[in-house]
C-alpha cells in the first residue's frame, strides 16, 4: 500500500481525509492494523501531534480502536454499517453506500432573505441574503431524498451561478470560499411527503410515504456555521445507522 505525501496542507481536514482513504484501502486488502503514528506523519509529511489528534477524533467516532501497546486497529464492525449519521456523509455517497447508482438534480436555485429558524442558524441579519439550492436524489432513478442546502450569499460575494451548484454544495463552498465544513449538528424529525416543500412537483412521489426529515446545520473548525440543510429522506432506500460510544461504566 502506498501512501502519498500531502502536498497542500489545510492541515486536520486533509489529514483526516487521507487517513480515511488509508482504512478503506487497508479494509479492501483484508487488513485490520494501521502504520503506527510516526510512520503515517512521516509519509503524510506532517506533525506526529497532528496525526494523533485526528486518529482521536477517528476513535471516538468508533471508526478505528486503540489496544495499548499494539497499535491502532480499524473497526470493521462499524466499517460494515451502510451508512452512519456520524460522521456525516454526503447524500450521493450515501445512495451508493446503499447498492444504488446515484444522481442529482438541481431543482432551482433562489437568493432571498430566508426564513427566521434559518438566520437564526445561521447568525444572519435580517439584511443578509441567503442562498437556496433545492435538490433531487436519486437512487436508480427513484427520487430518494430531496433536500434544500441554504447559506449566506455573503460567503461567495454575489455573482452566483446555478449550473455552480448542481452537484456539492460543500465542494463549492471549499472552491469559492475556501470554507471547510468539520462537524455539524442535527435534528432528527419523523415526517411524511405530504409536508415536502412544493409537494407533488419538487419530489415525484405519488401519494403520501413516511420520510426522515434531518435539519442539519454545519460548521467550520472555528465553530461558525455556514450552512443549513433540510433533507427529506426515504429510508426505504438509504438506511441509516448510528454507531454510539459508551461511557457509562458500572461498578
Amino acid at each position: 500500500m502506498e501512501i502519498n505525501p500531502i502536498q497542500n496542507i489545510s492541515l486536520k481536514f486533509e489529514v483526516r481525509r487521507s487517513l480515511k482513504k488509508i482504512v478503506h484501502l487497508l479494509v479492501k486488502e483484508k487488513k485490520t492494523q494501521l502504520p503506527g503514528e510516526h510512520e503515517l506523519a512521516e509519509k503524510l509529511g506532517v506533525s506526529r501531534i497532528t496525526v494523533r489528534d485526528v486518529l482521536t477524533e477517528m476513535e471516538q467516532e468508533g471508526i478505528i480502536y486503540k489496544i495499548q501497546g499494539k497499535g491502532t486497529f480499524i473497526n470493521m464492525e462499524a466499517m460494515g454499517m451502510k451508512v452512519t449519521l456520524s460522521p456525516a456523509v454526503e447524500f450521493g455517497q450515501a445512495i451508493e453506500k446503499n447498492g444504488y447508482e446515484s444522481s442529482v438534480e438541481l431543482v432551482e436555485v433562489t437568493v432571498d432573505s430566508g426564513e427566521a429558524r434559518i438566520r437564526k442558524g445561521l447568525r444572519l441579519d435580517e439584511e443578509d441574503r441567503i442562498v437556496c439550492a433545492k435538490k433531487i436524489f436519486y437512487a436508480d432513478g427513484m427520487p430518494v431524498i430531496y433536500c434544500e442546502d441554504f447559506f449566506a450569499e455573503s460567503l461567495i460575494g454575489g455573482g452566483i451561478r446555478e449550473g455552480d451548484l448542481a452537484q456539492s454544495t460543500f465542494e463549492y463552498l471549499l472552491e469559492h470560499a475556501g470554507i471547510i465544513v468539520t462537524h455539524d449538528i442535527v435534528q432528527v424529525k419523523a415526517t411524511t411527503s405530504a409536508k415536502l416543500p412544493d409537494h407533488g412537483q419538487l419530489y415525484r412521489i405519488v401519494g403520501d410515504k413516511p420520510l426522515l426529515l434531518l435539519e442539519s446545520v454545519y460548521y467550520t473548525a472555528k465553530n461558525k456555521p455556514v450552512m443549513h440543510v433540510d433533507a427529506f429522506m426515504d429510508t426505504e432506500y438509504v438506511n441509516l445507522s448510528l454507531l454510539r460510544r459508551q461511557d457509562v461504566y458500572l461498578s
